[in-house]
């Protein structure tokens, strides 16, 4: 009866605690995000320096954590500032960069981690919406300029500190972003429930709410 009674007490706590250790799991992971997003981050801005200031590009929107010798990836510009050695095959998962609780379902040649932000709306006066894309776009569709596809220096980013760069990306966020529908190359969710990670173009990471304005001089 006293072992009956024990192990009824065990599996009530072990159903009350339950929520408290997932919350926890979920911590843990966001923070090692955050790590793999600081380093991300950090060989950006290292590839800035070391080629006149200016950000790597022109690039894809969207970016997988794996090897490649596609040139609108952010891989094959910032590898070897994350330890990717010069003759790594391609397909190869390049763990500095992608998040553990993206790897350890995803694969990382089929689904990308992180999208690069497209427009950067610059503070005016008027009514207009005024915008950079900081990358450059290899989107070759009518409308955009020599100076569209063209990677922008650092200097010309408006307020670093408060600017994202690169955030987590899943389908909710192509939905914010004003796209219909899931697509097969994003996580269906957002990693960390009611929260991404984002790196800011002063270099700094933090998590924010997925309700987070990217755009805030847009009107």
């Amino acid at each position: 009866m006293e072992i009956l009674l024990a192990i009824c007490i065990l599996v009530i706590l072990a159903v009350l605690l339950a929520p408290a250790f997932q919350v926890a799991r979920t911590t843990s992971l966001r923070m090692q995000g955050l790590s793999n997003m600081r380093q991300t981050i950090s060989a950006i801005l290292l590839y800035a320096t070391d080629h006149d200031n200016k950000l790597p590009g022109p690039l894809d929107e969207f970016h997988y954590p794996a090897v490649t010798t596609k040139t609108d990836q952010l891989v094959y510009f910032i590898g070897n500032y994350l330890g990717v050695p010069a003759h790594a095959r391609a397909g190869l998962a390049v763990t500095p960069m992608a998040p553990v609780a993206f790897l350890s379902k995803n694969d990382p040649t089929k689904k990308a981690c992180y999208f690069a932000i497209n427009n950067i709306y610059l503070p005016t006066s008027g009514t207009k919406n005024i915008y950079i894309k900081p990358w450059g776009t290899t989107n070759q569709k009518a409308g955009y300029t020599e100076a569209d596809h063209t990677p922008k220096p650092l200097t010309a980013i408006p307020t670093p500190s408060e600017t994202v760069a690169i955030i987590d990306a899943d389908s909710q966020l192509r939905t914010t972003l004003g796209a219909l529908g899931e697509r097969t190359y994003l996580i269906k969710d957002p990693l960390y429930g009611r929260l991404r990670n984002a790196a800011f173009f002063d270099g700094h990471v933090e998590s924010v709410p997925i309700d987070y304005n990217m755009f805030p001089y847009f009107k």
